[in-house]
């Protein structure tokens, strides 16, 4: 099987577009259509809205706090242990009722070791499940001891920067991929964007949503080619992190609105990445105010338990539990960079289906929702938001009622905003098939471009398809001016795509593009056993990789 990318230049005109427009007969114009499919979408086998894997928030909770996190449904997901945990280690025997875990009732019985930590104990003994991340440090004695999980290396800014200088900064996470992949059970990282101030004006930069993408990829290819296999990922921080033009930690409101904006964000990304992710923790406290720091913008409440702007994120996110399933969607394939991302749920139990959206845009969004085949036709409805209001100060509404029949379908999403959208729709009404999403890689992690054609080898198992998407990363020097038109795929030309949102464009220290391409590939050019991929191009020293999400369907319901 054999790919053609051909590559153009590209010019910039300057143009104006209103969204949400009607025209003289009434028809009502979108800025972007998101197409729900009657399908329930399974990625890593299961379809299922997991809150233990998605709800949990960083450090140890102090004690008058954990009746209010829990009132947010979210746990402790990832805590620094004491200096002197390697000390406890050593002693610590496994759990009898649990398998590869450190026995909770230990440190009940030893008063010694009870001062030592006495916030985990309060944590564990909540009745909540903690399935805690621990310092790589602890971690080995774990599994040394034990037969229990080892994650590393919770590395930090080589996921924004992995290609800077020819991929240098990947080169050194392949070399410690290289030492553990036999000996690691889970590959950790961080993962932020931060927050740029100048004057009356601001831009996020960092690795949402496409550097994530292009990471993780390269993460999972490498993996797949050492191993067979690819590595369950956790996201162990994420969200906002650095702040330029203002005091990080002194109280403001367009702070409080990027923690929660890209904590969202984010959020969005792992939930159509759970093939890979097996869980992750949003770097906001139960409180973080303390002697020599007294700052509330990570925090979810005072010290004395009163609520800060930041517990809109766990409230928006709030109905979601486990009795939710992710339905199929997609993204307009217009050959652009996307600005809002989609996800849906339903819940049989609930008889709620809805729809999330995420807007990377400053301004409004007219977004016309596609139920394929109008499997459903719903009508009224309730819109929840999270947005940017005057003076920068992060609002939530709840509720609001809204009626896409009489906008055509259309739904109205603010600037900068995370929505949800519920339609009360039966049980009787949702899908009835699963499609199991199942990722491919080629044989190459990295493609250098020297010359105007490169090859990689990508095997595909035999089997029934329903749909496929061709991912491809492509990394160069910011004053190139290179863009991909179309792909060649098995002689057919393959040229429906859009481009994940690349919010590093504003970061003035980036001197590369790392840009993703997601191609809609027909099912019937497959050829199956071991495919190859044949591309040309006009630059030279950059890198690319590819990798091939496959759909296949059965029967049955969740």
């Amino acid at each position: 099987m054999s790919y053609e990318m051909k590559w153009t230049q590209v010019f910039f005109a300057l143009s104006l577009t209103v969204g949400g427009v009607y025209s003289d007969d009434g028809v009502v114009y979108s800025d972007t259509t998101v197409t729900i499919h009657p399908q329930w979408l399974a990625q890593g086998g299961n379809a299922n809205y997991d809150n233990n894997r998605w709800n949990k928030h960083f450090g140890l909770d102090q004690t008058n706090l954990i009746p209010n996190c829990r009132r947010l449904r979210t746990d402790s997901g990832r805590f620094p242990g004491p200096e002197n945990t390697g000390y406890l280690i050593k002693k610590w025997p496994e759990d009898p009722n649990r398998s590869g875990y450190p026995d909770p009732n230990y440190l009940k019985n030893v008063s010694r070791e009870q001062g030592l930590c006495p916030d985990y104990l309060e944590n564990i003994n909540t009745g909540y499940e903690n399935d805690m991340i621990l310092v790589a440090g602890v971690a080995e004695k774990l599994h040394a001891r034990f037969n229990i999980k080892v994650a590393g290396p919770t590395i930090g800014s080589y996921t924004k920067y992995a290609d800077l200088s020819n991929f240098s900064y990947w080169d050194k996470v392949a070399d410690f991929m290289d030492g553990t992949l036999g000996y690691i059970d889970v590959f950790s990282f961080h993962s932020y964007n931060n927050l740029v101030v100048s004057g009356r004006s601001y831009n996020f930069t960092g690795a949402n949503e496409a550097r994530l993408v292009a990471f993780i990829d390269l993460v999972e290819n490498y993996a797949s080619q050492k191993t067979g296999k690819m590595i369950p990922l956790v996201i162990s921080e994420y969200g906002r992190d650095a702040v330029s033009g203002l005091d990080k930690y002194a109280p403001s409101p367009i702070i409080d609105f990027s923690t929660i904006y890209q904590s969202n964000g984010h959020k969005f990304t792992q939930l159509g990445l759970r093939e890979y992710i097996d869980r992750a923790v949003v770097f906001l406290l139960a409180s973080e105010e303390r002697p020599g720091r007294y700052t509330l913008n990570y925090s979810l409440f005072s010290p004395d338990g009163e609520p800060t702007r930041i517990v809109d994120f766990f409230e928006f996110w709030y109905k979601f539990r486990s009795g939710f399933s992710f339905i199929r969607t997609n993204s307009q394939y217009d050959g652009k960079e996307r600005t809002v991302s989609p996800l849906a749920m339903s819940s049989s139990s609930t008889n709620e289906t809805v729809i999330l959206l995420h807007s990377y845009s400053r301004r409004s969004q007219a977004v016309k929702l596609v139920f394929q085949e109008d499997w459903i036709k719903p009508t009224t409805g309730q819109a929840t938001c999270i947005t940017i209001k005057d003076d920068w100060f992060p609002v939530i509404t709840f509720n609001k009622t809204i009626d896409i029949q009489k906008t055509q379908g259309i739904v109205e999403l603010p600037p900068e905003a995370t929505c949800h959208f519920t339609f009360n729709i039966p049980s009787n009404k949702l899908p009835s098939v699963t499609l199991n999403e199942t990722t491919y890689y080629g044989a190459d992690t990295l493609i250098p471009i020297k010359g105007d054609v490169v090859s990689t080898v990508i095997s595909l198992p035999n089997g029934q398809y329903d749909s496929a998407r061709l991912r491809v990363s492509t990394s160069w020097l910011i004053n190139e001016t290179i863009s991909v038109s179309y792909v060649t795929f098995n002689d057919h030309r393959v040229d429906t795509f859009f481009k994940l949102y690349d919010s590093d464009k504003f970061n003035p220290a980036s001197n590369t593009y790392w840009t993703v391409w997601e191609f809609l590939v027909p099912v019937p050019v497959f050829v199956l056993g071991r495919t190859r991929y044949r591309f040309t191009s006009l630059t030279t020293w950059q890198r690319d990789m590819f990798h091939l999400l496959l759909l296949s369907q059965e029967a049955g319901s969740i």
